[in-house]
């Protein structure tokens, strides 16, 4: 995280990152949905936020915004099993179920406002505006297809598509300190 003071106020960022694989062979699915997989993703985006403090009522403005973006894919592979009496001693790999490629996006600017017009109390008010979404890049042949697992098990793979939402969020509190201070043991 990186601040800077500024005459009454602060301007801060906090950027990110994660990066996430993993290759996994269920062993307990061997019996009756033979697959190993392979997901991964990585993140990167920062928290940008102003805060103002004011004299009259103690009242503090923060502002900002949340930015993420997180690409990420995801693999699977049907296995054709060999068994050695009841031990399963082999496999290769089969059909590829899935092939997608996914990026989660968001961009939420955010303000809040606090004030104690009185002493003991103080009230907040904020909104925040949430624009987040997803592309879905499906790389293999869209809609129902068998599986191979001998029976008439149909599994599905949805069209690429983008999907986008959005949403006011606002919020009110207040709290009133009852008492001057709490002590415990």
């Amino acid at each position: 995280a990186w601040e800077r003071p500024l005459e009454n106020g602060v301007v801060g960022i906090t950027p990110f990152f994660r990066a996430n694989s993993m290759w996994l062979l269920p062993s307990w699915q061997l019996s009756y949905d033979p697959v190993r997989y392979q997901q991964q993703y990585t993140s990167f985006g920062a928290q940008l936020r102003y805060r103002q403090d004011y004299a009259p009522w103690n009242t503090r403005l923060i502002t900002g915004a949340d930015l993420d973006a997180s690409p990420g894919s995801y693999r699977e592979d049907r296995l054709n099993v060999r068994k050695t009496g009841s031990i399963y001693s082999g496999y290769s790999v089969g059909q590829q179920n899935y092939n997608f490629d996914t990026t989660f996006l968001e961009a939420s600017p955010f303000a809040l406002i606090e004030t104690s017009p009185i002493e003991k109390l103080r009230l907040t008010g904020g909104l925040r505006y949430n624009a987040l979404g997803y592309q879905y890049t499906n790389n293999l042949a869209a809609g129902a297809f068998n599986a191979g697992l001998g029976n008439s098990s149909q599994f599905y793979r949805p069209a690429s598509t983008d999907r986008y939402f959005n949403k006011w969020s606002p919020s009110l509190g207040a709290t009133y300190d009852i008492t001057p201070s709490v002590e415990g043991e």
